[in-house]
């Protein structure tokens, strides 16, 4: 099985990496 914390981790990195280039763009 995979480490759950771990995924979510990663995840929200991913997903706050993603608004902030969203955010970027429409600044």
């Amino acid at each position: 099985r995979c480490n759950i914390k771990g995924t979510t981790t990663v995840l929200i990195k991913r997903i706050r990496d993603f608004m902030k280039l969203n955010w970027e763009r429409f600044k």
